[in-house]
């Protein structure tokens, strides 16, 4: 976290974050990164989706915010118009 911030070109997932950060460290990371930065993942089959997508509902982040999370950086990184 006190490095990846200065490397704009470089984007995370929440894949199993969940199960090792409390939702305070895990929106305390997402705002040292910039929403702008994070793309939601699961690592599915290890842990299921409604778990992490409650726990993202639990960090408080903006509708703006959380549309970026859950597709818009992965369709711009992919260059997916829609």
């Amino acid at each position: 976290m006190r490095i990846l911030p200065d490397f704009p070109n470089v984007t995370v997932d929440t894949s199993s974050s969940f199960q090792f950060l409390s939702v305070e460290r895990a929106l305390e990371i997402i705002r040292a990164y910039g929403a702008e930065r994070v793309m939601f993942g699961t690592d599915y089959p290890f842990w299921t989706p409604d778990h992490d997508l409650a726990c993202m509902e639990k960090l408080g982040l903006s509708p703006e915010e959380l549309e970026m999370i859950f597709w818009k950086n992965c369709a711009g990184m992919y260059g997916i118009m829609l």
